[in-house]
């Protein structure tokens, strides 16, 4: 007996000390941890949609500000951006310097940049000449004489001129967008890379605050501000507080039920022990398993909070009428094969979603499966030294408990009654609803936000949620090749004024050799031109070549860059799509290979096929949990089971009809949930005939705290995780009410 009770302390110690390490690393490694909120990032990324998350990637942390202001408080604005410690860079004003570069840079590699008219008119030979002649003769802004012995066909010139119209408006060093008659000057800023919540939240609000600290101190100035970080942290701000007062207002009707239904404050205080434990082991497993958790993850998380009471509700229930004499251990002996049970076929439900293609869905399973683990090791090893003397007083629950159970007991009608009543409620709930994999189901954006990103748009003419052109080539000098044909294709095509202005300036160098062949050749009829009119010193031009690698890494090109991508051995370059239908017929014409992908649709699509697949992992989990009830209770006891786990499903998505809310792959998740919960309602009710009437007490208690957790997700600002709580709760309310129908008398 001694030895006995020195392993069960011994244990009981081992455990704290794992316990004490989890809640360390938390309390360690949570605060750096980078919390996503992007709805997207809730979905896979495969194939060239993996190349459509690789540019998302490169826009993830960019805010743009657009400045209705006088020069003076711009740059005032500009300067206070610029000092904020939260960026790693920041651009607007281009510095005089920089300006230089970029002639200088522009200058010596004029031959990447000769517009096609250019060349054209090359091409005429005595044309091109004579254009140069009436340029020095014109009285509007004629060459001067150095500019003519550097650059004799003018090239750097003709090519500022003809690329005026797709290169951005400067003006005293700001790019300048104008529009109804208003100028608007652009900065833009990269957030430094990863910024965990806090950080990125206070970002935010200190951005917030300038912006309207400078419209206030300078009347009449307007700043405009979007940007992804924007509507990430106001998603996590949104979670944060979903977490903390769904989390709250759960915790306390828990509190205030188990209270209620034991008449003590020790089951209250196992419980929240068990549910912490679950909590700290799942939180430090997914932490050491995902680089991040998605935020969605950890409002579906409450759900365990529910699950994770149920081990000590019923240890609890069977000790409040256990046998005098018989001590805690043995109690828990004679209950361990139950809860053992329960674990597996919960764990199995969970496990199933680990198949899943989804990461927010994998990181569910993982936290849930390690989280009831650790809250059932907690039962086992440490409530019984709590619980040794436990006896709880009558309540009430246990009267309604006896009451509505011995329905069951007199008469089979109780049970017919009941099914006609969910059979009809489930009937016209489903026949109301729809399958809907829209995004704007799983999350709703700030309207605030999108008021404001509209109006960028509509200022500076770009759609940042349109769908996307993806260029495709083998190599760099290919893809040049494409983007040329494009450049030839939309030169006079007005609803591709966007797609134009996001082409790159630079030619293929197969095209500057043919430029730099035509102006050699052109060169000694210009020679003896300017030696006709008495200017001398005029130099051979020397041309060099530019490649798209080392425009991208220029001053030029910088703004080009995030549009480019090199993966799997191809080059990309991602550009707006057109919104004419027949755009694509002229892509094709022109044998340019490309993809379309419109990032929120593509998932949408997604989202519909693993809805469809999550439907055989449903069916997969359904029979094996079938199996090992089978196999623990026999075929008889299969047939009651069954009925109650397809009723509790069907009642859980008929909800979702009575609720105007669409059936989506978060409401199948749910699904497999109520299956695991259902069968261990059966396997309690069937298993301890030992403590009948204490099995029913444990089993409604389970079933309310159950229900108060995952209940309150209804009330979630996200919409995928209020679905996901409707379904769970109505289901599993489902599975209580139905666990005594075709019990074994």
């Amino acid at each position: 007996m001694e030895a006995k009770r020195g392993v069960r302390l011994i244990s009981a110690l081992i455990w704290l000390a794992v316990m004490a390490l989890a809640a360390c690393y938390l309390a360690l490694t949570l605060p750096q941890k980078q919390l996503s909120s992007n709805i997207l990032e809730l979905l896979p990324s495969e194939g060239e949609a993996q190349i459509s998350s690789s540019y998302a990637d490169t826009q993830k942390d960019r805010l743009i500000f657009l400045i209705k202001s006088d020069e003076k408080q711009a740059e005032d604005f500009f300067t206070r951006l610029s000092k904020e410690k939260f960026f790693s860079q920041v651009r607007g004003k281009v510095p005089q310097a920089e300006q230089d570069e970029f002639a200088r840079f522009w200058f010596q590699y004029r031959l990447a940049f000769v517009p096609e008219s250019v060349i054209k008119l090359m091409k005429t030979g005595d044309r091109y000449v004579r254009s140069i002649q009436s340029m020095l003769y014109s009285p509007y802004g004629a060459p001067r004489a150095d500019e003519m012995k550097r650059d004799p066909l003018l090239l750097a010139r003709r090519s500022a001129v003809g690329n005026a119209g797709d290169l951005p408006s400067f003006h005293d060093g700001w790019i300048v967008i104008r529009h109804e008659g208003v100028e608007y000057r652009l900065v833009s800023a990269e957030l430094k890379s990863p910024l965990s919540y806090d950080e990125l939240s206070d970002a935010v609000k200190t951005l917030t605050s300038l912006c309207q600290a400078s419209e206030a101190a300078n009347p009449g100035m307007r700043v405009l501000m979007t940007g992804i970080p924007l509507f990430s942290a106001s998603a996590a701000d949104s979670t944060r507080k979903d977490i903390a007062f769904l989390g709250s207002i759960s915790v306390a009707a828990l509190i205030v039920f188990l209270f209620i239904a034991f008449r003590s404050l020790k089951p209250l205080f196992l419980c929240l022990i068990s549910v912490a434990c679950g909590v700290a082991g799942g939180l430090s497993v997914s932490l050491l398993v995902f680089s991040e958790l998605h935020a969605v993850t950890l409002v579906m998380c409450l759900s365990l909070i529910g699950i994770a009471t149920d081990y000590t509700t019923y240890y609890a229930a069977a000790r409040m009428r256990a046998p005098v004499g018989e001590s805690a251990w043995n109690t828990l002996a004679q209950l361990r094969p139950s809860l053992l049970h329960a674990l597996l076929t919960t764990s199995i439900t969970y496990g199933c979603i680990l198949i899943s293609p989804l990461p927010v869905l994998r990181q569910l399973a993982v936290f849930a499966v390690c989280g009831l683990i650790c809250s059932c090791i907690t039962v086992f090893v440490w409530q019984p030294f709590f619980l040794q003397n436990f006896r709880g007083r009558p309540s009430f629950v246990e009267t309604i408990t006896a009451k509505y159970f011995g329905l069951f007991e007199k008469s089979s009608k109780t049970a017919l009654i009941l099914l006609a009543v969910l059979i009809v409620f489930c009937a016209v709930g489903l026949y109301q609803v729809k399958a809907d994999d829209s995004l704007t189901n799983l999350q709703s954006l700030n309207t605030e936000l999108l008021k404001t990103q509209k109006e960028v748009e509509k200022i500076s003419g770009q759609d940042f949620s349109s769908p996307r052109l993806l260029v495709k080539a083998k190599d760099d000098e290919a893809l040049l090749v494409q983007l040329e044909k494009l450049r030839a294709q939309t030169a006079n095509e007005s609803g591709a004024a966007e797609l134009r202005s996001m082409l790159p300036p630079l030619n293929s160098v197969s095209r500057q050799n043919e430029t730099e062949a035509l102006a050699q050749a052109l060169y000694p009829k210009l020679e003896a031109f300017y030696q006709e009119v008495g200017l001398k010193g005029v130099e051979k031009p020397h041309y060099e070549k530019l490649t798209l690698k080392g425009f991208l890494s220029s001053a030029v090109g910088s703004g080009y860059k995030d549009l480019y991508l090199r993966k799997d051995g191809y080059s990309y370059f991602v550009l707006p799509m057109p919104k004419d239908k027949a755009f694509e017929e002229k892509l094709k014409e022109l044998n340019i290979d490309y993809s379309k992908f419109d990032r929120r649709k593509d998932m949408e699509t997604v989202l519909q096929v693993y809805r469809e697949d999550l439907l055989y992992i449903l069916l997969f989990t359904f029979a094996l949990i079938v199996l090992t009830f089978a196999f623990k209770f026999g075929l008889a006891a299969v047939l009651g089971a069954g009925v109650s786990l397809m009723l509790s499903a069907a009642a859980g998505i008929a909800a979702l009809g009575f609720a105007n809310m669409s059936l989506n792959i978060f409401s199948l998740l749910a699904l497999i949930l109520i299956l695991g919960i259902g069968i261990d309602y059966q396997v309690f009710f069937r298993q301890l005939s030992a403590y009948r009437k204490e099995s029913y007490f444990a089993l409604f208690v389970a079933a309310v705290s159950t229900i108060l957790s995952l209940g309150i997700l209804v009330f979630c600002s996200t919409s995928a995780v209020s679905n996901f709580g409707l379904v769970l709760s109505v289901g599993v309310l489902t599975a209580f009410l139905t666990a005594p129908i075709g019990r074994n008398k």
